[in-house]
């Protein structure tokens, strides 16, 4: 008996890898192209779907996304590899509805990392306006910045039947119709700057696309004049002082004194953005986050140094080391 292969398989394997390599190269609208002609194949093939979201992003094509998509859904529930453990029972869950902008009894919680969470807390004021009550479900260290937003912030549910309606945290922009446009881009987490002009801090590696390690960080940042202080858990060499805060607001607070950050893509930067801190500066690789093709949109008191080319940091870095000694 003959065998019989279904080469459409093979065919959309293709030009899914084909989709990623352009998107590699900052190349997101050939490569929705190739994602365009895989969900013509197959309208359900995941990694197509994210990667074209992704793409699209990118591009600053933020609306356009839930016309066949649903896409911050797609982000929030269905993204590959989703990172940071959820304080939340899928199974609890699966006894709500999914929350589509209606006045209920709603239950929101994050399941991403620390700077999604962060990023995505400026929603909170106008979420409070829309429902009857909020409760956000985050991870302990959360808790006390995220508090004196309107809602009730806890570490775990109590019970499933006290609401109407889920959402996550991150999918709040797409669930309140949010488009690039109409983002709140003033500073949202309320600061006392205490700069006294010497003091650096500084945060080399997380959970992004780019870590250093110390000594190289150290080893391209002109640091004359400066005393340092670590904004990450670690160890940390004599140089640099240790970070001891045990959450996110004691961070905030140790951020408020420091007169110029650096920071690779970590919750750092959405740290220091949220807050507004005038002087901060982000190390971006030439694969960078969609998000940060829109910076400005997200954090505009934020300073950037992308990759123009793939790992040449000598640039980067040399920017960097000018702006923060003018």
């Amino acid at each position: 008996m003959a065998l019989v292969f279904d080469m459409s398989c093979f065919d959309i394997a293709h030009h899914v890898d084909s989709g990623i390599y352009l998107m590699k190269q900052n190349r997101f609208e050939e490569a929705i192209t190739e994602f365009n002609y895989v969900l013509s194949l197959d309208p359900r093939e995941r990694w197509a779907r994210y990667n074209r979201m992704t793409s699209r992003l990118s591009l600053g094509d933020y609306s356009a996304l839930a016309e066949h998509d649903c896409a911050w859904e797609i982000y929030d529930w269905g993204k590959p590899g989703s990172s940071g453990p959820s304080p939340v029972d899928q199974g609890d869950l699966e006894q709500l509805s999914v929350w589509c902008g209606e006045p209920c009894k709603l239950l929101v919680w994050h399941n991403m990392g620390f700077g999604d969470a962060i990023m995505a807390l400026r929603f909170l004021p106008e979420l409070v306006g829309r429902c009857e009550s909020v409760t956000l479900v985050v991870r302990p260290e959360l808790i006390r910045l995220f508090q004196g937003y309107g809602v009730r912030v806890v570490s775990s549910v109590p019970s499933i039947s006290d609401f109407d309606a889920c959402t996550t945290l991150f999918n709040l922009i797409f669930a309140l119709g949010h488009s690039l446009g109409t983002i709140p881009r003033d500073p949202y987490i309320k600061t006392d700057f205490k700069f006294t002009g010497s003091k650096m801090g500084i945060a080399w590696s997380g959970n992004s696309r780019v870590e250093f390690n110390l000594h190289t960080f150290l080893s391209r940042l002109d640091v004359r004049g400066f005393e340092l202080y670590a904004l990450q858990k670690g160890p940390v060499t004599d140089q640099v002082v240790s970070l001891e805060c045990s959450d996110f607001s004691g961070t905030a607070e140790l951020m408020a004194t420091m007169d110029c950050i650096v920071t690779v893509d970590t919750a750092t930067a959405h740290l220091a953005g949220a807050m507004g801190h005038p002087n901060t500066h982000l190390v971006l690789p030439y694969l960078r986050d969609w998000r940060w093709w829109q910076k400005d949109v997200w954090y505009p008191t934020l300073n950037d140094y992308p990759q123009a080319t793939p790992d040449d940091w000598d640039t980067p870095f040399q920017r960097l080391n000018e702006a923060i000694h003018q």
